[in-house]
């Protein structure tokens, strides 16, 4: 059962685009005074994921105990987390921690942020004496449950300085709600029965507060079976269905819907590239549908028994072809080694069938049937370097092979040609306010910046010349900008560089880097026309498949291209008209772009998903950019098509083959996405 998901793939890239990259930052330990606040910021920065440690130095004047605690401006949906612990890294916890302490010794104390902060957030950092213990509340996140759930209650100590004490916890009826679970802030209660319960907490030194918990007859259980099974799955709550198989074997359950979640109690496994459940006849498996979005969802789960599959597991490997590239640096080995730098390894494997094939790592992205393939560093007794390839199959002997490991280090990079680079403005950009994401502004950076050369200069004189992209002895030649979102006073999207910022490109070998400087000029182009767009007419098939007009499937953007004319108005007066032959289709990083005349084209927004097909007839509009000046076209969605002789037209070839081969509509509206985005491996940002 498989399904064209490129849509998704895309949104991945886009989302690599926000948090592809992590600065750790770290600092030296501060003294903190009791009952003065330390202020830390985080500035605003979207383009990577922030982690940090901060240490603090507390010296009591007086034995007691003492609270760590921590508050902060961020909004509620900033994705972040703060977590106080001691030096010893035990009892951490999410904003306040309390410890003993004696008179004149001196306390380490850390704090661990992280998170994508599209906002400046301010956080603040103190050390009280905790006062006496008033009084405690409880709060539960709800005071109604269904029978079968866990309902969860937390405790709020008064005053919030204050040292907690231990608690006796109690339910006025065990048969309806049961304590399963007690922590020092909080209970976990188990809903047994319908009816009502006092739960009552109490403190060592007498202190107490009551909730009470209602437990409603649990939502009916859907007995499903073979086939489709039509379900409502509301915001928020779990469905229970249950399924009694008719034959043992292997069996695919899975919603029809990617927001609602769908599992099953049983085992599971895989042929490498579908997940099956493994079940026996005439057993009663239970299930769970969980809704994932705000609204409530209509959709069916599907029920299919798989008669053809046969799972098979590996019992012996052999390396019948070794990965891409065996040398690496010796003091970076460790640091750059993964089980993706197995990229061209091919084994020999024996199946428990007594059947003998060849196994690709690219082509089965580590998976080997249900197991795993990963790999190892081992150090030999002479000194060397060997890789330990292993399957997660019981029974399976690893095999091994050598690495060239050089007891060389790169010492410097530099730029080919430095010349700066001129971009026009938005001549490449996506703009992230689209994604939904909660991001405002461009990221991008230009395509020309992957044609620069570096030389890499080792510690033997050698040298080698590379472009971004390339992998030098194990290390990633990487590219990225240095600078972060910002947003415009009127709240509208603007460039992340401006000719009135310094505009960077880093190129980057392990801690080395070149610096391009980038200048921003005004676009040469008044506008653009798409004179021509003969392919402008489709149909949609059930997966949201582009059908032209000929019956065939839409398979790849080049076709979308095909007869299309653009013309290009230039502010000097002259013009300018591309012809689909005109168009310069260029690899790059492992996709094609499109290129007129030097500059990418591309979309800038104005897409959507979709996870139905549009109802026919129906226009949908498109955006097309080019050197930062952009224009619309039509797309037409139909219910047929028609001859010339406005006849029917017959013999519609809908998903001629099986595979994930067909384009969504979201492609045909994003047109060529790629041209705006390329997806960049950042390490650090360029100061």
């Amino acid at each position: 059962m498989k399904t064209r998901r490129i849509f998704a793939s895309i949104l991945v890239l886009c989302f690599l685009l926000c948090c592809m990259s992590v600065t750790a930052l770290a600092a030296e330990a501060e003294t903190i005074t009791l009952g003065e606040s330390k202020t830390v910021t985080v500035p605003a920065n979207q383009s990577e994921y922030t982690e940090a440690e901060l240490v603090f130095s507390f010296t009591p004047n007086e034995s007691g105990s003492y609270v760590f605690a921590t508050e902060n401006t961020a909004s509620e949906d900033l994705t972040h987390i703060v977590v106080l612990y001691t030096g010893d890294g035990d009892d951490a916890t999410t904003d306040k921690y309390v410890f003993e302490a004696e008179a004149g010794t001196t306390y380490e104390l850390k704090a661990s942020y992280w998170g994508l902060y599209t906002e400046t957030v301010d956080y603040y950092f103190s050390v009280e004496k905790c006062l006496p213990l008033e009084g405690i509340e409880l709060s539960a996140e709800s005071d109604t449950g269904h029978v079968d759930e866990s309902l969860y209650v937390d405790v709020i100590w008064q005053p919030s300085n204050s040292a907690p004490e231990a608690i006796t916890w109690e339910s006025s009826n065990t048969s309806v709600v049961e304590i399963s679970y007690v922590d020092t802030e909080y209970v976990e209660l188990y809903l047994a029965a319908p009816g009502t319960a006092v739960i009552t907490a109490t403190t060592v030194s007498g202190k107490t507060a009551s909730v009470e918990i209602t437990v409603e007859e649990a939502a009916p259980v859907l007995e499903l079976t073979e086939g489709d099974n039509p379900v409502s799955v509301p915001v928020d709550e779990v469905c229970r269905f249950t399924f009694t198989p008719e034959v043992s074997g292997y069996y695919i359950v899975a919603a029809d819907n990617d927001m609602v979640g769908c599992w099953l109690s049983a085992e599971s496994v895989s042929d490498g590239t579908n997940g099956y459940y493994v079940l026996e006849a005439d057993v009663t498996y239970e299930g769970e549908l969980y809704n994932w979005t705000e609204e409530d969802i209509d959709c069916a789960v599907l029920i299919e028994y798989a008669e053809d599959v046969v799972i098979l597991d590996p019992i012996a490997i052999e390396i019948v072809q070794l990965p891409d590239n065996t040398t690496y640096l010796k003091d970076t080995l460790y640091d750059v080694w993964s089980d993706d730098m197995l990229s061209g390894l091919v084994l020999e494997v024996v199946w428990s069938d007594g059947t003998v094939s060849e196994w690709s790592y690219d082509e089965n992205f580590g998976f080997m049937g249900n197991s795993y393939v990963g790999s190892s560093l081992n150090e030999k007794e002479d000194g060397g370097i060997e890789v330990e390839v292993y399957v997660s199959a019981d029974g399976v002997e690893p095999v091994f092979f050598d690495l060239t490991v050089l007891e060389i280090t790169a010492e410097s990079i530099a730029l080919v040609d430095d010349t700066p680079l001129e971009i026009v403005e938005y001549s490449c950009g996506l703009d992230l306010s689209i994604l939904g994401l909660g991001l405002e502004g461009w990221y991008y950076l230009p395509f020309a910046a992957y044609d620069r050369q570096v030389v890499i200069t080792f510690s033997d004189g050698s040298k080698i010349t590379a472009k971004p992209g390339d992998t030098v002895y194990g290390v990633e030649i990487l590219c990225q900008n240095n600078q972060g979102v910002t947003d415009s006073e009127n709240g509208q999207s603007e460039g992340l560089w401006t000719k009135d910022s310094e505009n960077l490109i880093g190129y980057l070998y392990g801690d080395l880097y070149a610096v391009l400087s980038v200048q921003i000029i005004d676009s040469p182009v008044e506008s653009i026309e798409v004179i021509e767009m003969p392919q402008d007419t489709f149909m949609i098939d059930e997966e949201l498949g582009l059908i032209a007009p000929d019956g065939k499937l839409v398979e790849n953007v080049r076709q979308l291209y095909d007869g299309m004319s653009l013309k290009v108005n230039y502010k000097d007066g002259t013009s300018k008209t591309f012809a689909a032959e005109d168009i310069e289709w260029i690899d790059m990083m492992g996709i094609e772009y499109p290129f007129v005349d030097g500059y990418p084209i591309g979309v800038i927004g104005g897409w959507v998903m979709l996870d139905e097909a549009p109802v026919a007839p129906c226009d949908i509009e498109g955006y097309l950019e080019y050197k930062g000046v952009s224009t619309t076209y039509t797309i037409h969605i139909v219910e047929e098509f028609e001859n010339d002789d406005n006849t029917d037209k017959p013999g519609i070839e809908i998903n001629p083959e099986t595979g994930d081969t067909g384009m969504l509509l979201a492609v045909l509206l994003i047109s060529v996405l790629g041209a705006a985005v390329i997806v960049l491996k950042n390490e650090k940002m360029i100061g």
